[in-house]
């Protein structure tokens, strides 16, 4: 049986998802970006491909979210503003580690991925309260549905 508590964490995660999606297939389909990885990646199996996209998924969301996160919540002189801070430095970072300077998108591209990063970080830090395993394993693994879905309907 679904408890209160767990159905109303499942919807967050959906809605999350949701906006994330939604929000990549419009940038995609709504731009001329191409983004470089996606010519690598069709060289690759289907087994490569979903090692590469959880190990990445697992890195980025260390990095950005889990080590970013844990250390501005780690400074008492912050405050209120803990969790603000938080969002935004986790965000800006998550958009960083997407830049490309062979694009010439890529300002473009680090702007879309400081919006992701956004959701990521705030995903983060709510389900924190469960633990920092636990998070970062919620965490990663949005990350990584999002980035397997939008790979298959690239394949389309």
């Amino acid at each position: 049986m679904i408890t209160k508590q767990k159905g109303k964490n499942l919807i967050i995660l959906l809605v999350a998802f949701g906006i994330l999606f939604c929000n990549a297939i419009l940038i995609s389909n709504s731009t001329n970006i191409e983004i470089s990885y996606q010519n690598a990646l069709f060289s690759k199996s289907f087994i490569e491909i979903l090692f590469l996209f959880l190990v990445f998924a697992a890195i980025e969301t260390l990095i950005a979210q889990a080590l970013i996160c844990e250390i501005i919540l780690s400074f008492k002189f912050l405050k209120s503003l803990k969790n603000i801070v938080a969002i935004l430095l986790s965000s800006i970072s998550f958009g960083f580690l997407h830049y490309d300077s062979g694009n010439s998108s890529s300002k473009f591209i680090v702007m879309y991925y400081f919006l992701t990063g956004l959701i990521f970080a705030v995903i983060y830090l709510y389900f924190r309260k469960y633990g920092i395993m636990k998070s970062l394993i919620i965490t990663s693994s949005l990350h990584f549905l999002v980035n397997i879905c939008l790979y298959l309907i690239d394949l389309l």
